[in-house]
C-alpha cells in the first residue's frame, strides 16, 4: 500500500523509476496467494498508465513490473484476471523461461522526454497491404500484448513507427518472451506478433535482433507444446504457416 501511494504522488522521474524497481522486486518475493486480494490491483492500475509514459526509463521500469507479474510461478485468480491470462493446464512449465527474463535490469537513456504520455496517433508508414497482412483477430487483444505490439510498431493491425528508445523495444520483447509461456494469451494474435518480430529482425540493431530471436524461440516452444497436446486445428495450422511466411 505504501509503494502504491508513493507511485501515485511522486512526480520526479528518477524517483518514480526507483519506486517501480522496488515494486518489481516486491513482486518476486511476495507470496500473493497468502495475502488478501486487491493488493496487485491497487498498483497495477497506475502501472498500466506508466507503461505508456513518454519517458523511456519510466516506461521500461513499468514494463518490468508487468513482466515479473507474468513470470510468477504461482498466480492468484486476481493476477490471472489482471493480465488476462486464460486459466488452462496446457501451458508449458514456467521454469522453461530463462532466469534472465525475470531480472530487472533497465538501461539508462541520455535523452529525457516530457512528462506527458504517448499520443495515440502517430504518422503511418507508407507500406501497402500491411493492414491486410497483420489484421488482428476479432477477439479482444489483451492490454499487455497491445502495448507491447505498439512499442514494436504495430498499432491496431497497422505498421507504424516503433518506439524511439531501443531500451523500450528490448524490454517489450522480453515481456513478449515471458508471455509465451501462456500460449492461450497469444494464439489469436499470431500474425501481428509475427509482423512485430519480423520488423525487429530486419530493421534493428543486433542487440534487439538477439532479443527478438529469443522471443521467437519461446513462442515456437509454446506453439509446439500446444500442438503436442492435441489442440491442432485448421485455423492454428493456417496461422502458423502464414507466420513463417513473414520471415
Amino acid at each position: 500500500d505504501k509503494l502504491t501511494q508513493a507511485l501515485i504522488k511522486e512526480g520526479d522521474l528518477t524517483v518514480l523509476a526507483q519506486i517501480l524497481k522496488c515494486i518489481s522486486i516486491f513482486i518476486t518475493v511476495t507470496p500473493f496467494h497468502r495475502l488478501r486480494s486487491g493488493i496487485v490491483s491497487g498498483f497495477v492500475k497506475y502501472v498500466r498508465l506508466l507503461v505508456r509514459h513518454k519517458d523511456p526509463t519510466v516506461k521500461v521500469a513499468a514494463l518490468i513490473v508487468i513482466k515479473n507479474l507474468i513470470s510468477l510461478p504461482e498466480m492468484t485468480s486476481e493476477i490471472l484476471e489482471i493480465v488476462e491470462i486464460p486459466k488452462s493446464k496446457i501451458e508449458f512449465d514456467w521454469r522453461k523461461i530463462d532466469e534472465s527474463l525475470r531480472m530487472a535490469q533497465t538501461r539508462e537513456e541520455d535523452e529525457l522526454i516530457d512528462l506527458e504520455f504517448d499520443d495515440e496517433e502517430e504518422d503511418l508508414l507508407d507500406e501497402p497491404n500491411v493492414e491486410e497482412a497483420v489484421s488482428i483477430n476479432a477477439k479482444k487483444m489483451p492490454w499487455v500484448l497491445q502495448n507491447i505490439l505498439e512499442n514494436l510498431g504495430i498499432h491496431k493491425g497497422v505498421l507504424k513507427l516503433p518506439s524511439i528508445a531501443m531500451s523500450v523495444r528490448i524490454e517489450s520483447l522480453q515481456v513478449l518472451a515471458a508471455m509465451a509461456t501462456h500460449y492461450l494469451l497469444l494464439k489469436d494474435h499470431l500474425l501481428p506478433i509475427a509482423t512485430a518480430l519480423a520488423r525487429s529482425f530486419h530493421e534493428s540493431p543486433s542487440e534487439e535482433k538477439l532479443h527478438a530471436s529469443r522471443s521467437l524461440e519461446f513462442l515456437g516452444s509454446s506453439i509446439n507444446n500446444y500442438l503436442s497436446q492435441g489442440n491442432s486445428s485448421c485455423t492454428t495450422s493456417t496461422t502458423i504457416s502464414l507466420l513463417f511466411k513473414l520471415f
